[in-house]
C-alpha cells in the first residue's frame, strides 16, 4: 500500500507539479516536454542507471525524416547543434556471415543486395521501392495525434486497428523473403527494435526497414549522446535531475509522490507522478523496500523476458577495419547469440588516434550471469574486430533495481503499432501516469520519442 504521511512529514515535503520516476527515454522526452510549458519538474534516476554513460543507453539507430523532425522541434531543438550531429545518408551496414550489405538509399541498397545475390537487380530495386512508400505512409500516420492517447479507463486488449492499416504493411516481397534476404530483413528489425525479440506487426517492420533508406543522425562529438542532449535541454529549463540510491516508497495524500529513504528522508510530491520503469521492476523494488505494493502495482507480475547488454570499448583508430561503417549489424550464425551485435564507433575524448565502440546486443532474460552474457557479446563481436588493443570503459551489466531500461518487453495482445497507444492514466488519488513503453517496442526510438511527447501533452492538459 501507499504510505500515509503523518502530518509533520507531509509539511516537510517539497511539491513539485510533476514527478518523473525513471530515467527511459520516453520519460527523459517527457519531462523535457512539461518544462518548456513551464511546469516544474522533477526527474528521479537510480543511482546505478544514472552512472551509466548516454551512448550505451541511447537508441542504436536514429532515423532522419519528418517524425524525427517532429519530435525535435517539439523539444525545441529544431536546429540541431552542427557541432554534436551529422546527417548520414548510409544508415548503417548489416554483415552476415555470407554478405555485407550497407544500408545507403535505394540505389546502393539495391545495388549492395544484387552484389551479395541476396536479390536480382530488378527485384531488389522494386522491392526497396515500396518498402520506402510503406515507411512513408506509416511515417504520416504516426504524426497523427489521435493514434497515441491517454485513457483513464482500462482499456481493451483487442486490436482496434489504425486508419487504413490493411492497406499498409511490409511489401508483399519482403514478407515473402527467404534464405540470405529474409536474414537480412530480420537483423534489422531485431536490432532496431526495443523488444525481446518478437518480430513486430508489418506496419512496424515496415516503418522500422524503410525508415532507414532515408538516412540516420549520428552524434560525431567526442562524449555527446542523445541523453546528454536531452539531459541538458531539461536542466535549461530549470527541471531537476536527482539521483537516488536505497529504497523508496510510494505516498499519497492529497498529491501523489515518493519517499526517497536514507540518512535524510526526502518526500516529494507532485500534481502527477508518472511512472517510466518496468511496472514488474517497480513491484520489485516495493516487495524488497518491505513497504507493499501499491494498488496501480498489483498486477505488475510478469518479468521482463529480454535485456540489452551494453559495452564500451575504447580502440586504437588504426586497428579497426576500414569498410566497417560507424553503425553496423553483425549478426553470427552461433545460437548463444540469438540477436545481432550492435555496433556503433563514436569519437573519443582521447583524441583522434582512438574510438569509442559501443557494442550491444539482446539476450533472453534468465539466470545466465551477466559477465557471461557480455563475455559472449564480446566473443561475437571478436569475429569481426580486432579487440586485443581495445579496453573497456564503460558497460551496462551492473542491473538497477528498478530504473532498468535495459529490460526488453515485446506489445502484450491487442498492443502495437498500428493499434493505439493507450497512456493508462488513474486519478482516483491524484494523476497516476504510466509510460507503456513495451506497446511502442515495434517502432525503436521513434516509437520511445513519440510516447513522450504524447504522454506530456495529456499530463499537460490534465494540469491546467
Amino acid at each position: 500500500m501507499a504510505r500515509k504521511l503523518p502530518g509533520s512529514l507531509h509539511l516537510r515535503a517539497k511539491r513539485w507539479d510533476v514527478v518523473v520516476l525513471g530515467s527511459a527515454l520516453p520519460g527523459l522526452v517527457a519531462a523535457v516536454r512539461l518544462a518548456m510549458a513551464g511546469l516544474r519538474v522533477l526527474l528521479v534516476e537510480e543511482e546505478v542507471a544514472a552512472r551509466s554513460t548516454g551512448r550505451l543507453r541511447d537508441p542504436f539507430f536514429l532515423p532522419t525524416g519528418p517524425v524525427l523532425q517532429h519530435c525535435l522541434g517539439a523539444l525545441g531543438v529544431r536546429a540541431m547543434d552542427q557541432r554534436l550531429v551529422a546527417q548520414d545518408a548510409s544508415s548503417y551496414q548489416v554483415v552476415l556471415p555470407e554478405a555485407r550489405v550497407e544500408i545507403n538509399g535505394q540505389a546502393l541498397t539495391a545495388e549492395d543486395l544484387a552484389t551479395w545475390r541476396l536479390a536480382e537487380p530488378d527485384a531488389a530495386t522494386a522491392l526497396l521501392r515500396e518498402l520506402f512508400e510503406a515507411a512513408r505512409s506509416e511515417g504520416e500516420a504516426l504524426l497523427n495525434p489521435g493514434l497515441l492517447r491517454a485513457s483513464e479507463a482500462p482499456v481493451s486488449r483487442e486490436a482496434t486497428g489504425a486508419p487504413g492499416a490493411g492497406q499498409r504493411g511490409l511489401p508483399r516481397a519482403v514478407q515473402n523473403a527467404r534464405g540470405g534476404l529474409a536474414r537480412f530483413f530480420e537483423a534489422q528489425w531485431r536490432a532496431c527494435a526495443s523488444g525481446a525479440g518478437e518480430r513486430p506487426t508489418s506496419e512496424a517492420c515496415a516503418r522500422l526497414l524503410g525508415s532507414a533508406l532515408s538516412g540516420g543522425l549520428r552524434f560525431i562529438e567526442a562524449g555527446s549522446s542523445l541523453r546528454q542532449l536531452l539531459m541538458q535541454r531539461l536542466e535549461a529549463l530549470h527541471g531537476e535531475v536527482r539521483a537516488h540510491e536505497g529504497a523508496f516508497e510510494f505516498t499519497e495524500k492529497g498529491a501523489p509522490g515518493i519517499v526517497l529513504g536514507g540518512p535524510r528522508e526526502s518526500i516529494c510530491l507532485g500534481r502527477a507522478l508518472v511512472l517510466n520503469a518496468p511496472a514488474e521492476r517497480l513491484r520489485a523494488a516495493c516487495e524488497a523496500s518491505g513497504h507493499g505494493v501499491p494498488p496501480f502495482l498489483e498486477a505488475a507480475r510478469t518479468p521482463a523476458p529480454a535485456r540489452r547488454v551494453a559495452l564500451q570499448l575504447q580502440a586504437p583508430h588504426k586497428t579497426l577495419p576500414e569498410p566497417l561503417a560507424p553503425r553496423a549489424l553483425w549478426w553470427p550464425d552461433r545460437g548463444d547469440v540469438p540477436n545481432p551485435v550492435e555496433i556503433a564507433r563514436h569519437p573519443s575524448t582521447r583524441g583522434g588516434e582512438f574510438e569509442e565502440l559501443v557494442l550491444a546486443s539482446t539476450f533472453v532474460a534468465g539466470d545466465t550471469p551477466d559477465k557471461e552474457l557480455v563475455a559472449r557479446l564480446l566473443e561475437a563481436a571478436g569475429e569481426i574486430l580486432p579487440l586485443d588493443g581495445a579496453t573497456r570503459s564503460a558497460e551496462l551489466h551492473e542491473r538497477p533495481l528498478w530504473d532498468d531500461d535495459a529490460s526488453r518487453c515485446d506489445p502484450g495482445r491487442g498492443e502495437g503499432w498500428p493499434n493505439p497507444v493507450e497512456i493508462r492514466a488513474d486519478n482516483r488519488r491524484g494523476f497516476f501516469y504510466h509510460l507503456p513503453r513495451s506497446a511502442v517496442a515495434g517502432l525503436g526510438a521513434e516509437g520511445e520519442l513519440l510516447l513522450g511527447i504524447t504522454a506530456s501533452d495529456a499530463i499537460r492538459q490534465k494540469l491546467r
